[in-house]
């Protein structure tokens, strides 16, 4: 059955999606799989994107930062002006 998600509906920890039907069916998640941007709900993707001496999760509220070189530290964690850095 195919489905289509209302992404007004969605919040932190569900997703909705109409049926063919005509039924809504929600998908509730033990996590967070949005996060809240610009006045919306964004899907999360905490998979790596590799930038030059490290790699960065795609989507979320914040960012983490996994260097290349362990010389360089181990982890970088940031949201907004406040960041956690691993050595």
């Amino acid at each position: 059955m195919k489905e289509i998600e209302l992404k007004e509906k969605r919040k932190l920890k569900e997703k909705h999606f109409l049926r063919e039907d005509g039924t809504i069916v929600a998908k509730v998640f033990n996590e967070n799989v949005h996060y809240f941007k610009d006045g919306k709900y964004e899907d999360i993707d905490n998979s790596l994107n590799e930038t030059g001496d490290e790699f960065i999760n795609k989507e979320n509220s914040y960012k983490s930062r996994f260097k290349k070189n362990i010389d360089d530290g181990l982890l970088k964690v940031e949201k907004d002006e406040f960041y956690i850095d691993f050595n």
